[in-house]
């Protein structure tokens, strides 16, 4: 009887040993993870209006890698939205499970300055288990709104080339409108023809302008460093014979906002009549 108690005993431990075994290697069996990192390290960058972020996205993914989703949330907006410009990434892994590549987003020229633009990279797998693997890039945005390949035409001109331009809310104005939204008005006698064709413009809503010095640095220009360059000279109200890459510094309206317009292209066809007076001052320009 003790023989077969023992033995009753014995089969007991060793059943419990099994059971225990058992559950400690479920328990040590680690499930795989992902992960997404950005080279270099930071997750964050300062910019202005009209430039570009560059980086490197470096992910990994615990099943079969399908795709990389990238998703943007704009200037004003809450919510995340795909951009055409910026495609997921679907192909031409580094492996099955993991790949790295280089990532570049273009700041637009109009974006406020002091706005964010989030930008979220989500690893899915084939099994569509990781969707909550995902990181941001956070873009802040410093310094001037910038536009550029903006055209005074010839007043001349057909329509739809116009012959003025409104600094303030960034669009041609017709000749046919009153003078209060023209910040620069082509100069030339419409009535004369189109021709010849005047390189220079004017204001008469209380704009002015003044010539920057050749030390003046567009790239890095703000409203501090357009409030100095225009204090140091005398205003104008009508600016001629203009060349490209002239930065003129322009105080809108009697008031206390500047922009900086550089002439990148002047174009005259030294011609008058119908089908011509094409002529037009391109510029580009900072605020």
């Amino acid at each position: 009887m003790k023989r077969r108690a023992f033995y009753k005993i014995a089969l007991l431990a060793f059943a419990s040993v099994g059971f225990l075994s058992s559950c400690t290697d479920e328990t040590d069996t680690t499930a795989p993870t992902g992960s997404i990192t950005f080279d270099p390290s930071t997750a964050s960058a300062e910019t202005a209006p009209g430039s570009s972020v560059n980086f490197k996205v470096v992910v990994t993914s615990p099943e079969k890698l399908d795709k990389v989703q990238i998703r943007f949330q704009l200037p004003g907006s809450s919510s995340y939205v795909t951009l055409n410009e910026y495609p997921d990434k679907t192909t031409d892994f580094l492996s099955s499970t993991s790949d790295n590549f280089d990532f570049a987003y273009s700041i637009p020229g109009n974006t406020p300055a002091g706005s964010t633009v989030k930008i979220k990279f989500i690893v899915v797998d084939t099994k569509s288990s990781t969707l909550d693997i995902e990181k941001e890039f956070v873009v802040t945005v410093k310094g001037s709104a910038a536009y550029t390949g903006k055209r005074l035409y010839n007043p001349a001109a057909p329509t739809g080339s116009f012959g003025a331009y409104d600094l303030v809310s960034d669009q041609g104005v017709a000749a046919s409108e009153g003078d209060a939204n023209k910040d620069m008005i082509n100069t030339t006698v419409a009535s004369n023809g189109g021709y010849p064709f005047v390189k220079g413009w004017k204001a008469e809503n209380g704009t002015t302008f003044v010539k920057a010095t050749s030390s003046f640095d567009y790239n890095a220009a703000n409203k501090t460093s357009m409030m100095a360059a225009y204090a140091a000279s005398t205003s104008v109200a009508t600016v001629s014979d203009v060349k490209v890459n002239d930065v003129y510094i322009v105080k809108l309206r009697n008031g206390d906002n500047y922009v900086a317009v550089k002439v990148t292209q002047i174009v005259d066809d030294s011609k008058v009549g119908a089908g011509y007076n094409n002529d037009y001052i391109q510029f580009d320009y900072k605020k």
